[in-house]
């Protein structure tokens, strides 16, 4: 609570005196909200703030924008500010103040990590300004708005030269079509033999183990945030070398891991195997 009134009070220093009307509020489930558009009538704890004017790149276009967020540190502060500094009317769901929203972020992501986006019904895990930029551009939000004297650096683009446009990804079919669509672009199918993503899918693991190099157990619950994210950078190459491969196959990996689990359930019963790491045939 603390790390969000400071950021509060940071907001309110940083807004120019011009701007239009911007609400904050807290609904009755603790849930703080900011808006362009006042509160409902019975809310109590309301707040008016100054929001960025015209040409800031704030909008009252799009889907709802969501953050789930929580005792995070730095990263979930800087998660909030991203947003304000785009102008963007967003709610805040501190998941780790109330159980109602805690359920309701596992219900909705699978997971209890924080920060979590959401626009619309499109989800981002982990706070990525680039990735979070292109989620709010596909939502029709407008990109931020260029201090005096920037330069755009998209316009010194050679001719001919194909803009991608990277969407947000929601489900595993969705990320393999994006994986096809982003070696296709770059005619990469020719080295997508299924021997070299299998290769390729090694090297990415063994990658993933050298932030974890002479850790004990604890220490690698308790990773330092450049450590965490290194994780997640390998994390995501071992999951997209992994729907390449299934790609090239034509393997359907939701079904492949349903059938495997069916399998293992069958070799461990929980009778059998609970407690215990000893192979199925030493039950």
């Amino acid at each position: 609570m603390k790390r969000l009134a400071l950021s509060l009070l940071a907001l309110g220093l940083a807004l120019p005196a011009s701007a239009a009307e911007f609400y904050r509020w807290v609904d009755a489930d603790g849930r703080v909200h900011y808006s362009d558009q006042p509160p409902p009538a019975k809310v109590k704890q309301m707040k008016r703030l100054n929001a960025a004017g015209p040409g800031s790149g704030q909008t009252k276009s799009g889907p709802p924008v969501t953050l789930y967020s929580g005792n995070c540190g730095a990263t979930c502060e800087q998660a909030a500010d991203f947003l304000r500094q785009r102008g963007v009317p967003f709610s805040v769901k501190m998941a780790d103040k109330s159980a109602k929203l805690a359920q309701e972020l596992k219900q909705r992501t699978g997971a209890m990590e924080v920060p979590v986006l959401f626009i619309g019904e499109s989800m981002q895990r982990g706070y990525s300004p680039s990735v979070w930029d292109k989620m709010l551009e596909v939502a029709g939000y407008p990109g931020p708005a260029k201090k005096p004297g920037e330069k755009d650096h998209r316009a010194g683009r050679r001719r001919g030269r194909v803009s991608e446009r990277l969407m947000a990804i929601a489900t595993l079919p969705e990320l393999a079509a994006a994986v096809r669509a982003f070696g296709r672009a770059r005619d990469w199918q020719r080295y997508h033999t299924p021997k070299n993503l299998a290769s390729a899918l090694i090297v990415e693991a063994a990658e993933l183990l050298e932030p974890f190099q002479w850790l004990s157990g604890e220490e690698s619950l308790a990773l330092p945030a450049a450590k965490r994210e290194a994780v997640r950078q390998e994390m995501a190459d071992v999951l997209i070398y992994l729907v390449s491969l299934a790609n090239c196959l034509d393997i359907d990996l939701l079904r492949a891991a349903e059938d495997k689990l069916a399998l293992n359930a069958a070799k461990y019963p929980v009778e059998k195997a609970r407690g215990n790491a000893m192979k199925y045939d030493e039950l």
